[in-house]
């Protein structure tokens, strides 16, 4: 866009002002976007671990097939209320075997002060009875298989060849895209 030619920069290069300024607007516009961003992450994003709603899970057996199959990897969202039919997570009381372990399967009957669950999978109910407590939350949805691929990212070897790779990558790029990202560093 042209400056209009009546407007007079007094000591100062137009062309060098809007370089100068353009470019802070630009960081100002992407901090506040980011800011945006932290926000939305801490009000509804937020891992357990931290004190938000959002937890996750490997899926490891078939006792949810055909909905879940092992390797699966679920995001569980933390609910006020749960019912019938939800599919959720839940985390074994200390006092009973397999304490803290935690199971996806669905709520088949009771109410909050203990839940029927039961596997997709299986014939009988579960031996517990976890209550509204116990739940860490309701499946909110379901990437296929990236667990399986997770575990291996745990091995060091594989670790090794990701990293060797993503450096050869930026190695043999083209010299501009180097040079902007080395620019970039330097800042």
């Amino acid at each position: 866009m042209k400056e209009p030619e009546h407007v007079v920069f007094i000591g100062v290069d137009p062309k060098e002002f809007k370089k100068k300024h353009g470019f802070r607007l630009k960081h100002v516009i992407g901090l506040s976007l980011f800011c945006a961003l932290v926000a939305v992450w801490a009000l509804f994003f937020r891992p357990h671990m931290f004190g938000g709603p959002i937890s996750n899970i490997a899926v490891s057996g078939n006792s949810m097939l055909p909905t879940y199959q092992s390797g699966d990897f679920l995001i569980v969202k933390e609910e006020d209320s749960y019912s019938v039919g939800d599919i959720v997570v839940y985390s074994i009381a200390a006092d009973d075997v397999g304490a803290g372990r935690r199971v996806v399967h669905r709520i088949v009957g009771g109410d909050a002060d203990g839940f029927e669950l039961k596997g997709d999978n299986n014939a009988n109910i579960d031996p517990w009875r976890p209550t509204q407590d116990q739940i860490i939350g309701q499946v909110w949805f379901r990437i296929p298989s990236l667990a399986a691929i997770l575990v291996h990212l745990r091995n060091p070897v594989v670790l090794a060849i990701a990293i060797a790779f993503m450096t050869l990558a930026i190695i043999l790029s083209p010299s501009a895209i180097r040079s902007k990202m080395w620019n970039w560093m330097k800042k």
